[in-house]
């Protein structure tokens, strides 16, 4: 019997690290026209990775004036 939950919690342990280890992949859409006048694009997407830090996955540039940042939560 005590090695039966011994088992039970050992499989609960390791659904419980998987589903805590996985992580959503987002992406953010960040567009100058959007933007008040003076506000930079550049300003705005780094204070938006310095807030994701090593979550960040990727910034890839879309048009002229946006970008597109992956990330995972």
């Amino acid at each position: 019997m005590f090695l039966c939950m011994v088992c039970l919690i050992s499989k609960y342990n390791r659904l419980a690290n998987v589903f805590l280890s996985t992580m959503i992949h987002k992406i953010r859409y960040f567009e100058t026209k959007t933007l008040s006048k003076g506000v930079y694009l550049q300003d705005v997407v780094n204070d938006f990775l310095a807030e994701k830090g090593e979550n960040i996955i990727a910034v890839m540039p879309v048009m002229i004036d946006s970008l597109l940042v992956h990330y995972k939560e």
